[in-house]
């Protein structure tokens, strides 16, 4: 059985799904520098590890891998 493939970046309509934040948050977070982004073409991506990091911050504790299904 072949194991899921865990994405490295999400879009922000995913990253709003797997944060619970709403989408003007990431981009408030993006804008002042707190939440890096990466930009590939048009599309505007989120690392999950910058995600991860952002709520590990946020509530003190690490975070442990969890599926993310696209």
């Amino acid at each position: 059985m072949d194991t899921p493939i865990r994405p490295a970046a999400l879009s922000i309509r995913n990253a709003t799904q797997y944060t619970g934040l709403s989408r003007s948050t990431l981009y408030r977070m993006m804008t002042t520098g707190q939440l890096p982004s990466i930009k590939i073409g048009v599309r505007r991506l989120l690392r999950i590890e910058d995600l991860d990091a952002l709520i590990a911050a946020a509530s003190g504790a690490p975070l442990r891998a969890v599926s993310c299904g696209e």
